[in-house]
C-alpha cells in the first residue's frame, strides 16, 4: 500500500462542529454543466470536475485536518483543527445531517446541520453567497439558507481532536516551528496568498507539512476530553463517477476529466501509468494542482517516491486535453528547478536529476517530440504520453 496521504478540508464555524461530531467531510456540489456567456454553449463545468479530482485523490487510511475559516472574528479564531482518518471511499448523498443535541458550547453542533439539498426546492447544488449581504442563498430558488449544502462526502474517524486551533502565524512563520524537520508550510502558504478564486475545499499537503502540524498540535494544543461522536450513516449514497465524454475527434471535452481519472487511478497499476509511477508502495505522496509559487504557479500532478526512508525520485506530470505544443515542453522543463527545491530542499544538479517530467496529451506532433529529445534544460528528458478513450477508460501510448 502507498504511504497514507494528508489533506486539509476547509470548514467554518457552522459546518466544522457537525463534521467533527458526525464524523464526515462534506464538499460543495457545483453544477456539472456550465454555460458560455457569449454563445450560450453548454459544456462540462471544469470547477465541478476539478473538485471531483480533489475528492477522488483521497484513500482509505489518509489523514484529514480541518481548516476553519474565520466567520465572526470576535467569537471564533480560524485555524487548523484536529486529526482524523479517512474510512470510506468518496460518495454522493443528499440527505441532511444534524448536529448532536449533547454537543454544546461555542463550537458545539447542537442546533446546527449540514444540508444535502435545498429545503425549499430540493436542488442538491451548493449554495452561493449573496453579492450584497454575503448570506447563503439557494442557486435555484434564491431563498436564504441557514446551512451549507454539501452532498459530496467521505466518512472519517478521529485520531486526536484538540480544543484549540493552530493559528496561521504559528503554522507558517513562528520561528519556534521552522526547523530542518519542521519546514514552512509552503503549499498551504502559497494557496493562502495566491488570490481570490484559487482556494480549494481540499488541499493535499506534503508529508513534512502534516508532520509539522502534528508537532504543533502536541506542543501547543489541549487534547479534547469531550468527544461524544455519533457517526453519520449514509442513507442513499451514490458512487462518484468520472465521465470520459469526448468530441468527434476523440479528445476529452474538458481537461478535468483527465485530471480526475489520473488521480483516481494513479496508484492502481494501470498499463503505461504503472511503468511511469513504478512500485505504488513507494508513493510517499501524490497530489493534483500542487502550488509552488506565490504567483499561483502549479503542477498538474506531483508524485514523490520514497524507499528505505529516503526520497529518491519525484514525478511531475503535465496534463493537456488537446494537442501538445512546444510551449508544453518548455513549461514542464521549467518545473525541474522549483520541484527540486520543493521536494528535496535544494536545486542542485543532483536533486534536479531526481525529477522526472512527464507530458500527457491527446497527440504529440513530431516537432514537439524532437524538441523534448533535445533536452535543452540539461536535466532528465521528459516522457511523453498520448491518451485515447475506449472501453470505458483512458488508455496511453508512450511516444518518448
Amino acid at each position: 500500500m502507498p504511504f497514507p496521504g494528508a489533506h486539509v478540508f476547509v470548514v467554518d464555524a457552522d459546518s466544522y462542529p457537525v463534521h467533527r461530531d458526525r464524523l464526515f467531510c462534506g464538499i460543495k456540489n457545483p453544477n456539472k454543466i456550465s454555460v458560455m456567456k457569449k454563445t450560450g454553449t453548454k459544456r462540462p463545468n471544469t470547477s465541478y470536475y476539478g473538485l471531483i479530482a480533489d475528492l477522488v485523490t483521497l484513500r482509505i487510511g489518509d489523514y484529514i485536518i480541518f481548516y476553519q475559516m474565520r466567520k465572526e472574528e470576535s467569537k471564533f479564531d480560524r485555524g487548523f483543527r484536529g486529526i482524523f482518518k479517512v474510512v470510506s471511499q468518496p460518495f454522493f448523498d443528499d440527505s441532511d445531517i444534524d448536529g448532536l443535541s449533547s454537543s454544546v458550547g461555542p463550537l458545539g453542533s447542537n442546533g446546527k446541520k449540514v444540508l444535502g439539498k435545498c429545503p425549499f426546492c430540493g436542488t442538491n447544488l451548493s449554495e452561493k453567497a449573496d453579492a450584497n449581504t454575503g448570506e447563503k442563498v439557494c442557486r435555484d430558488c434564491k431563498k436564504q439558507l441557514d446551512y451549507h449544502i454539501l452532498p459530496n462526502r467521505v466518512l472519517i474517524e478521529p485520531v486526536k481532536v484538540f480544543d484549540d486551533p493552530i493559528d496561521d502565524n504559528t503554522a507558517y512563520i513562528d520561528r519556534n516551528f521552522i526547523k530542518a524537520d519542521l519546514p514552512v508550510l509552503w503549499t498551504m502558504l502559497f494557496r493562502k496568498t495566491s488570490g481570490e478564486g484559487r482556494a480549494r475545499s481540499i488541499t493535499h499537503i506534503l508529508p513534512e507539512e502534516f508532520r509539522k502540524l502534528q508537532v504543533i498540535f502536541e506542543t501547543n494544543c489541549r487534547a479534547s476530553t469531550n468527544n461524544r461522536f455519533q457517526a453519520y450513516k449514509p442513507s442513499k449514497s451514490q458512487q462518484i463517477v468520472i465521465p470520459l465524454d469526448t468530441d468527434s475527434s476523440g479528445e476529452l471535452k474538458v481537461e478535468a476529466f483527465l485530471e480526475a481519472w489520473m488521480m483516481e487511478n494513479i496508484d492502481k497499476s494501470k498499463p503505461i501509468i504503472k511503468d511511469i509511477i513504478g512500485n505504488p508502495d513507494e508513493l510517499e505522496y501524490f497530489g493534483n494542482n500542487v502550488l509552488y509559487g506565490i504567483g499561483g504557479e502549479k503542477v498538474d500532478v506531483l508524485c514523490i517516491h520514497k524507499t528505505d526512508k529516503v526520497r529518491h525520485r519525484a514525478t511531475v506530470i503535465e496534463l493537456k486535453k488537446g494537442t501538445l505544443t512546444e510551449a508544453s515542453v518548455r513549461q514542464i522543463e521549467d518545473y525541474t528547478k522549483w520541484m527540486a527545491q520543493l521536494v528535496f530542499g535544494d536545486d542542485s544538479q543532483t536533486s534536479k536529476n531526481k525529477i522526472q517530467p512527464v507530458l500527457v496529451g491527446f497527440n504529440a506532433p513530431t516537432k514537439v517530440i524532437n524538441l523534448a529529445k533535445k533536452n535543452v534544460a540539461g536535466t532528465k528528458p521528459p516522457m511523453i504520453l498520448e491518451y485515447s478513450v475506449g472501453g470505458g477508460t483512458i488508455n496511453f501510448k508512450r511516444v518518448l
